[in-house]
């Protein structure tokens, strides 16, 4: 309401591009020698920000705040959590998921969704000669690309990391890419895949795919390369006097599901006939609307953004356990072209990655520069 008394918080909610750029600075002093000034700056920007946002009453301005911060965050966590940044993170990243996956049963060691190590030698062969790591692809990989092209890539609306390398791949590099619909989350990304045509591309995450990928493109899929981890956490209220939530909701095909497959500590504290399975796109509502002697396990950025908006939930991290995202190729991809354009699309894709993770004050101000993607963003997180 407009005449509705609001309290004055400084620094609460206040995040433009300039706060956004401000803690990437922070978070990544290598992407600028001037991190602490531009966010000392920054920080100033945002507190007279608040204090106009107090003053004029306006919600939207609120809300528009509150997801570019949300976006500034996700994508410190993405790089911070970062895989794709050194050949032997990669390789060790591989070996975990698995077989974390196979202790599951959720694949097996002659899974053909996995690409063989004959043609991970090869690939390393090639990569040796390039300085992706450090955000150069080959030109000839470019080259590669414009005569096999345009290739289609599907991502997830939350994967804030991945837009900001797939611009660099488009603007900077120059590569041809037709974007599949964004999905609002993993499962949904799958399931989309297993009634429409393939794409070339696809950034999934693994277990998703292995949950809920049952026909159709969904199963052509092929595994290559681990992007970066993502934590789980459960959510629960922090204020019940005592009370420990006693029913569990978890989205189903999901790795909230593996992570009960692999009896971990934290399912102890929840019966076994009290866990209750939601679809993957009710979990922001449902995290929100958490009851007494409710939990919910739930990812980041939604956890942050609930929890900014509820001071009464507390989201505690599961131990020992990551989910991963990863490049999967689709069929055309792995059957119809020489193996040169695996090897070039990963090369591209590795380098875009890494110059977007050297550089997260850039990559902040192409996310925070595109209308769509802020929209798509606030409405798979609930960040309103």
């Amino acid at each position: 309401m407009a005449n509705q008394k609001r309290a004055f918080k400084p620094g609460g909610w206040s995040s433009t591009l300039l706060t956004g750029a401000a803690a990437g600075a922070m978070f990544y002093p290598e992407a600028t020698p001037l991190g602490p000034v531009i966010a000392a700056s920054g920080w100033v920007a945002g507190l007279a920000l608040d204090y106009l946002q107090y003053l004029a009453g306006a919600p939207q301005l609120a809300q528009e705040l509150r997801n570019v911060r949300a976006i500034t965050r996700k994508l410190q966590i993405d790089f911070r959590d970062s895989i794709l940044h050194d050949r032997h993170e990669v390789e060790r990243a591989r070996r975990i998921l698995l077989s974390r996956l196979i202790l599951a049963g959720m694949t097996s060691n002659r899974d053909q969704r996995f690409a063989f190590h004959a043609e991970m030698h090869e690939l390393w062969q090639h990569l040796a000669l390039s300085a992706c790591w450090q955000g150069r692809p080959l030109r000839s990989s470019v080259d590669t690309l414009h005569s096999f092209g345009p290739f289609t890539v599907s991502n997830v609306t939350i994967h804030a990391g991945l837009e900001a390398a797939l611009q660099i791949m488009t603007d900077g590099f120059g590569v041809p890419l037709e974007r599949a619909e964004r999905a609002s989350n993993g499962v949904d990304q799958v399931l989309g895949f297993n009634a429409r045509a393939d794409c070339d591309v696809a950034f999934l995450s693994d277990v998703n795919l292995l949950a809920a990928g049952e026909r159709g493109a969904a199963l052509r899929f092929r595994h290559y390369l681990p992007v970066f981890w993502q934590r789980q956490f459960i959510v629960e209220h922090a204020d019940l006097g005592g009370y420990e939530p006693r029913r569990l909701w978890f989205a189903e095909m999901s790795a909230a599901e593996e992570q009960l497959r692999l009896e971990l500590p934290e399912n102890n504290a929840f019966d076994v006939n009290a866990r209750f399975g939601l679809a993957m796109a009710s979990v922001p509502h449902k995290v929100a609307h958490l009851e007494r002697g409710e939990a919910i396990i739930a990812w980041e950025p939604i956890t942050f953004v609930s929890a900014a908006t509820d001071s009464g939930l507390r989201a505690r991290e599961v131990e020992n356990y990551r989910l991963s995202t990863s490049i999967y190729f689709g069929d055309r991809i792995v059957n119809n072209t020489p193996p040169e354009v695996r090897f070039a699309l990963l090369d591209c894709l590795i380098a875009a990655w890494n110059a977007a993770r050297l550089d997260p004050l850039r990559s902040m101000v192409r996310l925070a520069d595109q209308q769509d993607f802020r929209r798509t963003f606030r409405g798979a997180t609930n960040a309103s």
